[in-house]
């Protein structure tokens, strides 16, 4: 290092590649690196996609190869995404496969799961509740504090399997989900 008072020299070097035959002189080129990964929209919907997808499938669940070739994001957002989804508990790898942990709540071992798994179809939507169609079978209301899946499936005309609870409040009907299943 220099020190206060000693002058700096400052010396260009050309770039030389040193071969069998000799020292030859290379050309210097600009090399592009990029370190930006992919946005933070583009992890929301991959992740959003993929979660929806594992719903699709149920219990089977889907290897990471199935997921890339059934889904337009670059290897890293998919890599990023389940990753994320397991860190907030929506996915769990089982094995070579994900599942969502909905499918592995709705098998337990050992504890009694609430409700039973009924087929639920979403007819129309209300400010501050939604009625459903039950098993083909019975209308019900739905409120938003009784639904624990993703707001994506409440929208008119969309139909998947949940476990779910049916009870009578005030002479109305009402459906409390548990778990969605099967999208």
């Amino acid at each position: 290092m220099a020190e206060k008072g000693e002058p700096v020299i400052e010396i260009e070097v050309e770039p030389k590649q040193v071969s069998e035959r000799g020292i030859v002189n290379v050309e210097p080129r600009q090399e592009v690196v990029s370190v930006e990964g992919p946005s933070s929209r583009e992890l929301y919907y991959c992740r959003k996609n993929i979660y929806e997808m594992l719903l699709k499938v149920g219990d089977k669940g889907l290897t990471l190869h199935e997921i890339m070739e059934n889904i337009s994001y670059s290897p890293e957002a998919v890599r990023k995404s389940l990753n994320r989804l397991e860190r907030e508990g929506l996915i769990k790898q089982v094995g070579d496969r994900y599942v969502t942990t909905a499918i592995i709540r709705s098998k337990p071992l050992t504890v009694k799961p609430q409700g039973r798994i009924h087929t639920i179809a979403v007819e129309k939507i209300y400010p501050g509740f939604a009625v459903v169609m039950v098993d083909d079978s019975f209308r019900a209301r739905l409120e938003p504090s009784a639904y624990d899946g993703p707001r994506d499936l409440i929208r008119k005309g969309r139909r998947f399997k949940a476990r779910a609870t049916i009870t009578k409040m005030e002479d109305r009907t009402t459906v409390l989900i548990h778990d969605v299943v099967e999208a």
